[in-house]
């Protein structure tokens, strides 16, 4: 009787080609898994982000040294949103956007935000909004204190 050395044998061929197969489907469907969860995860940060800058505006009334902001805030008492104080932040927004950023907390890891203020027209523009980015938007609804319609829209990216 003949041993068969160093040969393999057709059905230990036929499982290794399956067992790689099912590796390959397996790593393939948890990568697509991941992919999907980080743009979740992603654009939830950023939507928290846009959510936590329009609260800082529309609910704090915010520290104001003359014409420029220690702490941001824009509010009166919520609803109602000064006016004064709009165009305060959209001169400092447009000289200052970076310190703007650190102070409502839009660190590294967010490559920036936007602001606009409108009641029919433009109070406030603060940013530019990034082209070709994954963004989020928020919009809240105010009262100017003389009663006019304000929508205040923030972008994150």
């Amino acid at each position: 009787m003949r041993k068969r050395k160093g040969q393999m044998v057709f059905e230990f061929i036929v499982a290794a080609v399956f067992f790689l197969a099912i590796i390959m489907y397996v790593i393939n469907q948890l990568n697509f898994a991941v992919s999907l969860y980080g743009n979740e995860y992603m654009m939830n940060t950023l939507e928290s982000r846009a959510i936590e800058i329009s609260e800082i505006l529309v609910k704090n009334p915010g520290v104001w040294d003359n014409q420029s902001p220690v702490s941001p805030g824009l509010a009166v008492e919520w609803p109602f949103l000064n006016l004064t104080r709009i165009g305060w932040m959209d001169s400092y927004c447009n000289d200052n956007y970076t310190d703007l950023g650190k102070m409502m907390g839009v660190g590294p890891e967010l490559h920036g935000f936007r602001i606009a203020i409108t009641d029919g027209g433009n109070i406030m523009e603060c940013g530019q909004l990034a082209r070709g980015r994954i963004n989020a938007v928020v919009e809240r609804i105010a009262l100017s204190e003389s009663g006019s319609l304000l929508r205040v829209t923030v972008w994150t990216w």
